[in-house]
This record gives structure tokens, sequence and C-alpha cells, in this order.
């Protein structure tokens, strides 16, 4: 079997919000633990809340050997939060705009991907631990563990060249302290995505379910991230 190694350095910025003039969290959004007395549920977060962005660079390197492959690398982001403190319980954060909260993730990080496994099937399984440090935060150093597997068959059905392809992907993030106003301990929950398409040619339809058990957890504060949803769409490979 054919093997490889190749080497790479890449430096990203990514776009964590856009800019927010109003910030509007419903009364679905609190966890009942939260009374918001007299308050509202609209927060105005005035125009000095511009777009938050990720700067980071990624060292790593890619290894192929006949059908496996294997990404393994490090990585560092800076990154400025400006809604890290808000919504978090707190019934002032209704009156007062999101303070800002600088802060660093370093991650070591290593993944598995089998392809074509008997014409057919293709698995994917990796790793990711980080550790998170707040530049105005009493709790520095806060860990992050992410373990991730999957799979899809694909194969060419009924006439040439129209291939169906239908996958899962299960993604676990480890139990975790999430900061703000009130830090809290988020446990540790299992995310389910899954895939469909049907590819004719250069034309691809395809159909995903991200979060399809709608699974209710924390990313920052007391705000839930999206719960489950679909999306779909055509592709067309201009060059193959």
């Amino acid at each position: 079997m054919s093997s490889s190694a190749n080497f790479y350095l890449t430096a990203f910025r990514q776009t964590i919000f856009p800019d927010l003039q109003t910030i509007n969290w419903p009364p679905s959004s609190y966890p009942p633990e939260f009374n918001p007395g007299i308050h509202t549920y609209l927060e105005d977060g005035g125009q000095s809340i511009s777009t938050g962005y990720r700067h980071g660079i990624e060292f790593g390197v890619v290894r192929k050997y006949g059908i496996f492959d294997n990404k393994s690398g490090i990585s560092f982001t800076l990154c400025d939060d400006l809604i890290h403190f808000a919504n978090t319980g707190n019934e002032q954060d209704i009156i007062y705009a999101p303070l800002v909260s600088d802060y660093k993730i370093s991650s070591i990080f290593s993944r598995l991907q089998v392809n074509n496994l008997l014409k057919m099937f293709n698995f994917i399984s990796g790793v990711r631990y980080s550790s998170i440090a707040y530049d105005n935060f009493a709790f520095n150093q806060i860990p992050e563990f992410r373990f991730y597997a999957g799979g899809n068959i694909s194969r060419e059905i009924f006439i040439k060249r129209l291939y169906f392809s239908a996958g899962l992907e299960a993604d676990f993030t480890s139990a975790r302290y999430i900061p703000g106003i009130l830090p809290r301990h988020e446990n540790s929950y299992w995310v389910v995505n899954s895939n469909l398409s049907i590819k004719y040619k250069d034309l691809t339809f395809f159909f995903n379910g991200d979060n399809i058990f709608d699974q209710i957890y924390y990313s920052n504060g007391y705000n839930p991230v999206l719960g489950g949803y679909n999306w779909w769409g055509l592709s067309w490979d201009f060059f193959n």
C-alpha cells in the first residue's frame, strides 16, 4: 500500500457572531432557576457591540496509508467575546450592555479516517483536548475534551454514476465550567448529526439533520445553542 505524509500550517480568522445592536432572548431560552423579575427579555446591546472574531493558527501533519488517513496537530486561538458575560442568570444583565472577555484556546487533536472499505463504507473518529484561559476570569485554564465518531455508506445504485450516500456522526463534549457573571457547571452531552445525499454525475442533492435528537446544552452563560434543525440543498461540481 502507498503511503505519504504532508505537513501544513494554517492561519485563520473566524467570525464568532455578527454585530449586535439588539440581543433578544425569549423566555424559553432561560433555565427554570432564572427569575427575571420585573425586567424584560429585550437587551439593548448598543452601538459598541461590534462583530466578534477568533484569530488562530494551526500546525499539523496529514498521513495517508492505503485506505487510512490520519490528521494530527495543535492549534492556538485568540478570541474576542463581547457577549461572553451576558444573559447568565443575573437580573442586572437585562439592563446593562455585555462586557468584553478575551480568551485563548490551546488545543491538540487527532483524527483517523477509513475510506472506501469494501468499496462502500467510510468511517471517521477523532479526539480534541482544549485548554481555555480567560484574561479576566477566575476559572483560568478550563479544560474541554471532545470525541466524535461517525460513518456512512456510499454506493452506486440503479444506473451508472448515480450514487446514494447516508451516514451518522455522534459528537461528545465533556463536562466543563461555562464562565459568566454567575459561572456555572455544564454537564457533558452528546449531539448526533445525520446526512443523506443522492448524486448523479456532477449534481448532488443533500439533506442534513443537525442535533437530530434535539439535545439541549449551553455554550456560554445561560444561553442554549440552537436545537435540532435540518438543512438541504443542491451542489454542482464544475470540474470533475
